[in-house]
């Protein structure tokens, strides 16, 4: 009789999962909640994941709107606005996975592979297009949600609020084009004696951030300013001469702009690139081998062993994921 009931449910539970998989992506994609059923069926259902990943899309998807309500008109026309060929097959690449329709002959149901792609495609595609900017930055998931990062989701929007929104709306303008958006946070850092920009070490999801830290001297809060004198401090590559770009620096901590940082968190990334920038002049090292070093100190200093142990995971996944070097 067990046996029976059994094999019962497993019939039941595999029959579920065969209807709960026939959608199409395109009907439910611009709610948070139908976001959240569209990853159930493909078996993502932690709460973190969902939550994030349903807020990431919405917000994507309110960016190629002027309306700042994103709808399939505002999708469909962003084709005409893609600059590359690179683009263009990831915009093809979506549009294939979202209107997939279980109403037509050959119907191929979305997997969980298909439908994380769609999402990546659609979030990177999204702030490289944006028609406005309200929500916050993209940023690259491995530094900041190691849970989304299992799924092979590769980007997540970080809200930015208070001071950092008065930022966003002067970016706005700059963000609707990805050529635009990189020959103004280009003109805009040599300016203000960031350096010249190196394409070779910046992903396309970066000048985003770029473009953001280029605002921070004229409208940032007092604390993204002292940031922003700390990172020109650590990209020193002669007396009074700044590069952030320089190959030898090797660091990118203007991601740290696209993470989730409090008042409390900027303090301790000023205090961070303070000791860095002590490290590399008196030892004569470079930025991220400063760095590096000055986090080790403090591991070697730790006396508890279970927060020693974690401060050393810690190192190890920014070493290996180069959080804020360049690859």
């Amino acid at each position: 009789m067990k046996l029976k009931k059994i094999v019962l449910i497993s019939l039941l539970v595999a029959s579920f999962s065969a209807n709960a998989s026939l959608f199409k992506l395109a009907d439910v994609i611009f709610t948070k909640k139908g976001v959240t059923e569209a990853l159930g069926k493909v078996g993502i259902f932690e709460k973190e994941v969902t939550n994030e990943v349903s807020s990431t899309v919405q917000s994507a998807l309110d960016d190629l709107a002027e309306s700042g309500k994103g709808s399939i008109k505002d999708l469909k026309e962003l084709k005409s606005r893609l600059e590359t060929t690179e683009d263009k097959k990831k915009y093809a690449q979506l549009m294939e996975i979202l209107n997939r329709d279980p109403k037509k002959p050959n119907y191929k149901a979305p997997v969980q592979e298909d439908i994380v792609d769609a999402i990546n495609n659609l979030v990177e595609l999204s702030q490289r297009y944006a028609l406005r900017k309200s929500s916050g930055l993209n940023a690259c998931v491995p530094c900041v949600n190691a849970k989304l990062m299992e799924y092979k989701f590769k980007f997540v929007l970080i809200k930015k609020k208070g001071q950092s929104r008065q930022i966003l709306r002067q970016m706005s303008s700059s963000m609707r084009s990805p050529l635009q958006m990189k020959q103004v946070a280009t003109s805009r850092l040599e300016k203000q004696n960031f350096g010249e920009l190196d394409t070779k070490y910046v992903e396309s999801h970066e000048y985003e951030v770029l473009l953001y830290t280029s605002y921070v001297e004229d409208f940032g809060s007092e604390l993204e300013k002292a940031f922003v004198k700390r990172l020109k401090k650590i990209s020193k590559v002669s007396p009074g001469q700044f590069n952030m770009f320089d190959e030898a620096n090797g660091h990118k901590f203007y991601n740290i702009f696209s993470t989730n940082t409090s008042d409390s968190d900027l303090r301790m990334w000023i205090d961070l690139l303070d000791e860095t920038y002590a490290e590399m002049s008196t030892k004569n090292r470079n930025t991220m081998d400063a760095f590096y070093t000055v986090l080790q100190k403090k591991i070697d200093s730790e006396t508890d062993p279970a927060e020693k142990s974690l401060k050393e995971d810690m190192l190890k996944f920014i070493k290996n994921n180069n959080c804020f070097a360049k690859k």
